[in-house]
């Protein structure tokens, strides 16, 4: 996600460490959203690259969920 999306939803950008590496994992589009979905992969080379946000309010959480779920 955009740090531009994140601050129109949030009302700011939360720290983040980016190039995140998540092993054993990989995406997939997901029927009807634009964001694609990670699910466990068999494959031990799998691996999806992402950020990992920090300092996030349960609020925050509510939002980004409302957000993916809609897009």
């Amino acid at each position: 996600m955009s740090e531009e999306v994140l601050h129109c939803l949030l009302g700011r950008i939360p720290p983040m460490q980016s190039k995140v590496i998540l092993q054993n994992h990989s995406r997939h589009p997901v029927r009807q959203h634009v964001y694609p979905g990670v699910i466990p992969s068999t494959s031990t080379s799998a691996s999806v690259e992402g950020a990992l946000l920090f300092d996030l309010s349960s609020l925050d959480l509510k939002l980004l969920d409302y957000f993916e779920e809609r897009a």
